[in-house]
């Protein structure tokens, strides 16, 4: 009985504790979790939102370099608003007003691009996208 006594004096303290904490796995558990958490942070909501925009920056170019196929101009200014308004970080859209760029203005234009008549109103609204993305003009390399 005094064996358990002294125990439960000894979890009274805290020594137990201490002697738990001194334990160089414990630490290492504990790093390790809150590295994890950390980039796991970093990665979804800095990292995949950035690269999810220069993706569809890198479609649209495609779309408008290759044939300006209706439905997929559609999905493509959709898909800007949705990142631009859902995604992206406040931090990063104000760097894209900085350099210039404006995704939600570029969505407008691929909308009407979608529904244009006319091959010159279509290649006037395919430079307006170009510029509101900062993409190169259509004949012209990065």
């Amino acid at each position: 009985m005094g064996a358990m006594t002294e125990a439960g004096v000894a979890g009274r303290d805290g020594s137990m504790i201490v002697e738990w904490l001194s334990n160089p796995i414990v630490w290492a558990a504990g790093l390790s979790f809150c590295i994890g958490a950390f980039g796991y942070v970093l990665f979804s909501r800095m990292l995949w939102p950035l690269w999810r925009y220069r993706r569809l920056k890198q479609r649209v170019e495609k779309i408008l370099s290759a044939s300006g196929d209706k439905a997929a101009l559609r999905e493509c200014a959709g898909a800007l608003t949705a990142c631009y308004n859902d995604t992206l970080p406040y931090w990063y859209r104000l760097a894209l007003k900085n350099r210039g760029e404006a995704p939600l203005e570029a969505a407008g234009h691929l909308m009407t691009l979608a529904n244009v008549k006319r091959p010159q109103d279509a290649g006037r609204r395919s430079d307006a996208v170009r510029r509101a993305l900062g993409l190169p003009a259509a004949g012209e390399k990065r």
